[in-house]
């Protein structure tokens, strides 16, 4: 198994506890995966979670720490902008307010936390926070909270017409009581906050990255 595919299947073993079915492979994890004929597990198994993991999902090679295998919160977002051919339109660094978007933000270049990655044409600023439920715990969720929040107030200080905004955007994982807590945390404090396994708000965002990304193509030096 390749390191790709091991890391779709621990995204989708991490996330098995928000499916509400099992006969059809989630929207949200893109073309990858595809459903086998259904298979019993094997007389007297009674942790089938446990055989799965011996059995069926990578296994970790000898020596290999447990901390270098699960992917951080930014490659699940590339995964992501990849999965749906949005990859190049967003930038990987984090946004630098004092020059970025020609610097119309540099004001609060000295007094904000740089926002993970972002896409912008002319006219338009996209910020884009990824969050992974189940893989981030409550106090980087707090600190996402508090983060987003003090970049929307002053974008909405800075700009007219939601020229700029700021996205939180939910990618797959976790379990059920994970994402619950994390649209709590989290429903207010960007301009839109967007679940990807919910396939019309996936779309718009998706839609979004790309209409921004495309828009302005010759006009670089603001892009930087």
């Amino acid at each position: 198994m390749s390191p790709l595919e091991a890391r779709l299947a621990r995204e989708v073993w991490s996330s098995l506890g928000t499916f509400d079915r099992f006969d059809t492979v989630p929207s949200g994890f893109g073309p990858y995966f595809a459903l086998s004929e259904p298979r019993d597990l094997p007389t007297g198994v009674e942790d089938a979670g446990a055989w799965l993991r011996k059995h069926v999902l990578p296994r970790r090679s000898p020596g290999e720490k447990g901390a270098s295998r699960a992917p951080g919160v930014k490659q699940h977002a590339q995964h992501f902008f990849s999965t749906y051919g949005v990859q190049r339109y967003v930038k990987k660094r984090g946004f630098k307010a004092e020059k970025d978007w020609g610097g119309r933000l540099q004001a609060v270049a000295h007094d904000l936390e740089p926002i993970s990655q972002w896409t912008a044409s002319r006219e338009r600023l996209l910020l884009l926070e990824p969050i992974v439920p189940g893989l981030q715990d409550a106090a980087d969720i707090r600190h996402v909270a508090t983060r987003t929040l003090a970049w929307r107030s002053q974008i909405d200080a800075l700009t007219s017409e939601r020229a700029a905004e700021i996205v939180i955007f939910v990618l797959a994982g976790g379990a059920r009581a994970d994402r619950v807590a994390v649209h709590a945390a989290l429903e207010d404090r960007a301009h839109r906050l967007v679940d990807v396994m919910d396939a019309p708000q996936r779309r718009h965002l998706v839609d979004r990255i790309r209409a921004i990304g495309q828009a302005d193509s010759a006009q670089p030096a603001l892009l930087n």
